[in-house]
């Protein structure tokens, strides 16, 4: 897969998209959250903030190399259940 600024707008497109999704549907739910995330420590802040960063790299790389990954044959799920 190539890269190029095309997928990096793309991306950055469906970011916003996501991210519009809860103040479109619920405003004042969203506030409610927003408000309650600003009580939080700053060191509270960073970890959910380094994870969310670890979690998005995780997809990231599995999607990309989902070619890579070993198939799961289904006889073998088949026999554990």
């Amino acid at each position: 897969m190539e890269w190029d600024f095309d997928t990096l707008f793309v991306l950055f497109g469906l970011l916003l998209v996501l991210e519009g999704f809860m103040p479109a549907l619920s405003p004042e739910s969203w506030r409610k959250i927003l408000l309650k995330f600003a009580t939080f420590s700053d060191a509270t802040v960073r970890i959910m903030g380094v994870s969310s960063m670890v979690i998005g790299a995780v997809i990231v790389t599995l999607v990309h190399n989902w070619d890579l990954l070993p198939e799961i044959d289904a006889s073998i799920l088949n026999t554990m259940f």
